[in-house]
C-alpha cells in the first residue's frame, strides 16, 4: 500500500492482498471503502465476513444520505452473495440490528447468496427477535423455489391460526356479557365485538360453520336497551355476512322497532352499499324524526361523532338527506330536522349546517 494517497484497490485485488483490502475499509473515503468491498466479494475471501458486517453496521441508527452511501450499501449486499455460504449466520446476527438500513441490506445479502440461506432462515422464522423473524420472512419470498414457498405459507398459516384461537378465546367472554344484567355491560361487549379483529374471528368461524358468534349478535338486535341495539347494529355492519345483512335489513323493515336503532340498520347497511336509497327511507315529511335519527347515526360513524370531511363519502349521505328533505318540505323542514338533530348532538350541529351548505335554500 502507498505511503501517501488512496491504496491501489485494483493491484491489491489482483495479488489476492486480503489484508490490505480489508485495512482500506477503514478509509476515510467512501468510494475507496466501496472499491475494496467489491474486491473482497470477488476474491471471495471468507475471512473478510466480519470486516464486511462492520462496514454493514456502519454508522447504524444514523441517517445515512446520499449516492455514496447507497453504492456502499449495494457493494456490501453483492460482496457477501459473493462470498456466499461463509456470510450466512454472520448475516442472520445482523439482522437483529435495530436498524432497519442494516436489516435491509442483511435481507439484499442473503437473497443473492440465495439456496444456502433457505434452510439457516427457516431456522430464523422462529428466532426470538421479531425484527429477524420478519427479515427472514423477507428474504425467503424473494429467495422463492418451493421450500421458501412452503415454508413461508405455512408460517403464515399457523400465526393466522394462533391468531384466530386467540381472538376467539377473547370473543368467548363478550358474546357471555352480551347477557349481563348491566345493559353497560352489554353495551361494552357488544362495541368491543364490532372491533375488525373479533370480526374476523366470527366470520372464520361461519366459514367453519360455527353460526354462534353471529346469532348471540343478532339476538341482541331484541335488547331493552337502546344503547346496546345500536352496539349490536355497528357490530353486524362490519361483520357483513348475508346473515348480518338480513339481520339489519329486517330491523330497517320493522315499523315498530325504535326510531334509532332503524337508522342505525340503515346507516350501517348503506356504508356496505346494501341500503335503499335516501328517497326511500325518507318518503314524507312526517318522517323527520327518523331523518334526525338516520344524521345522528351517520354522525355516529365519526370519531366523536362531531362531523365530516368535507367531500368525503358520509358528507355525501348526509347531503343527501337535506337533498330529500328539501323536496318534501323545503328550509323549513330541513330547519325542524337540524332543531331535532342538535338537540341529540349538538356538538355536531354547526358541522351539520356547513355540510348542508347549498342545498336549497340553506346557507351554511
Amino acid at each position: 500500500m502507498p505511503l501517501f494517497g488512496p491504496p491501489n484497490i485494483e493491484k491489491l485485488k489482483q495479488k489476492g492482498d486480503v489484508g490490505a483490502l480489508i485495512k482500506a475499509l477503514e478509509h476515510k473515503h467512501l468510494s475507496v471503502q466501496t472499491d475494496a468491498v467489491l474486491a473482497l466479494g470477488e476474491i471471495g475471501a471468507a475471512r473478510a465476513v466480519e470486516p464486511l458486517i462492520t462496514v454493514l453496521r456502519l454508522d447504524s441508527g444514523v441517517t445515512r444520505i446520499g449516492a455514496a452511501f447507497r453504492t456502499l450499501d449495494e457493494a456490501t449486499a453483492a460482496a457477501f452473495g459473493k462470498i456466499g455460504t461463509p456470510a450466512v449466520e454472520p448475516l442472520i446476527t445482523a439482522l437483529e440490528d435495530s436498524d432497519e438500513r442494516v436489516r435491509a441490506v442483511g435481507v439484499k445479502a442473503l437473497v443473492k447468496i440465495g439456496e444456502p440461506a433457505v434452510e439457516p432462515l427457516v431456522a430464523a422464522l422462529d428466532h426470538g427477535n421479531r425484527h429477524v423473524r420478519a427479515a427472514a420472512k423477507k428474504a425467503l419470498t424473494r429467495i422463492g423455489g418451493e421450500r421458501a414457498k412452503h415454508v413461508v405459507q405455512s408460517k403464515a398459516a399457523d400465526e393466522r391460526a394462533k391468531r384466530e384461537e386467540a381472538g376467539r378465546s377473547k370473543l368467548e367472554p363478550l358474546i357471555e356479557a352480551l347477557s349481563q344484567k348491566d345493559p353497560r355491560k352489554r353495551q361494552r361487549a357488544a362495541e368491543r365485538i364490532s372491533k375488525s379483529q373479533y370480526v374476523n374471528v366470527i366470520l372464520r368461524l361461519e366459514e367453519s360453520g360455527d353460526y354462534g358468534a353471529e346469532q348471540a349478535v343478532v339476538a341482541a338486535l331484541k335488547d331493552e336497551d337502546e344503547d346496546v341495539r345500536r352496539a349490536a347494529l355497528a357490530a353486524l355492519g362490519r361483520i357483513g355476512s348475508s346473515g348480518a345483512t338480513k339481520a339489519l335489513t329486517e330491523t330497517l323493515d320493522d315499523g315498530q322497532q325504535d326510531p334509532a336503532v332503524r337508522a342505525a340498520a340503515g346507516v350501517a347497511l348503506r356504508a356496505r352499499g346494501s341500503a335503499p336509497p335516501v328517497d326511500a327511507l325518507i318518503t314524507t315529511p312526517d318522517d323527520a324524526f327518523f331523518a334526525s335519527e338516520l344524521l345522528v347515526a351517520c354522525y355516529d360513524r365519526t370519531p366523536r361523532g362531531e362531523g365530516f370531511l368535507m367531500g368525503s363519502y358520509s358528507a355525501r349521505d348526509v347531503e343527501d338527506i337535506g337533498r330529500q328533505l328539501d323536496a318534501l318540505g323545503g328550509f323549513e323542514l330541513m330547519l325542524d330536522v337540524h332543531a331535532l338533530f342538535a338537540r341529540r348532538r349538538p356538538r355536531a350541529a354547526r358541522n351539520l349546517e356547513m355540510v348542508w351548505d347549498g342545498v336549497g335554500r340553506w346557507q351554511g
